[in-house]
Parts: C-alpha cells; structure tokens; sequence
C-alpha cells in the first residue's frame, strides 16, 4: 500500500491538471481529481516498461471509506502511526520499497517488499495465521454465533 497526501495534486504537471475544476480563486478541485487511480495507472505502466510485467494496481481513495463509518480511537491511533511510520521510512531513514507495519503494542517496522511479494509472479507470498495464536482465537471468537434470545 502506498499513502499519498491529496495535496500532492497541486505538485502535478500542468498537463495532469489542464481539465480539472477549479473554484473561485483558482485553486483546483482535489476532491474531483483522483490521484491515487493516477499513479496506481503511471505505476502500472512504468512497471510494465521496466519490466515487461503487467500486474493490476489499484488507487483507492480511502478517505470516503473511512468517512463511511465513524472512526473510533484506535483507527485514529492506527492511521496516525502507519503514517508517522511511511515518514520516518521515507525521511528519516530513506527508504523506498518497504512497507510500514506494526508488531505488538503498535511498535513500527518496515518490512522490505522482497520479502513480501514473489519476484517472478509479482504475487504477495501467502502468510498463514497461526493456529493457536491470539489472532486465531479472535477471529474463531468473532464468527461465534449467538443464539437468538440467548442473553
């Protein structure tokens, strides 16, 4: 996943921007123009040149679905430091071709995608849960079926 700031949009060639709305002082509409499905289809072709392989990307503009629901504190504490985590990576230690996760009590890692994604499939490895791990047992907790007028 790649997070992009939706004022990266102003930063753009005039070339990208010439049949975006603008408002009444100029600026122009980053709701009306769809970064992230951009570079994902820049990225996608410049993958194909260098490579010669074609994999779908796909750009999602997450901040409606995150709208969709009401965020609750954890959410917030999860976005704040997914995102400190792509700037400390990218800034701090400047990396590129990582991913930003968390382990634990939300410490951050990144994690190099060479050992994440198969280099002649472009496909992420598949990572099993383990079976007897907590995340295991939530999701076995979670799936329960209670019965109706059971209290």
């Amino acid at each position: 996943m790649i997070v992009l700031a939706e004022g990266l949009g102003e930063l753009l060639p005039q070339s990208f921007l010439a049949d975006v709305a603008r408002d009444d002082h100029g600026h122009i509409s980053l709701g009306r123009l769809d970064i992230g499905k951009l570079v994902a289809m820049r990225t996608a072709e410049e993958l194909q040149r260098r490579s010669g392989k074609t994999k779908k990307i796909n750009g999602i503009q997450l901040g409606y679905e995150a709208r969709c629901a009401r965020p609750h504190a954890f959410d917030v504490m999860l976005g704040c430091q997914l995102g400190r985590g792509a700037y400390r990576a990218l800034v701090e230690q400047g990396l590129t071709g990582h991913m930003v996760s968390l382990r634990g009590q939300m410490e951050l890692t990144m994690v190099p995608f060479s050992d994440l994604v198969d280099p002649q499939t472009l496909v992420t490895k598949v990572r099993f849960i383990e079976k007897n791990s907590d995340f295991a047992h939530l999701a076995r907790f979670l799936e329960e079926k209670i019965e109706p007028g059971a209290r």
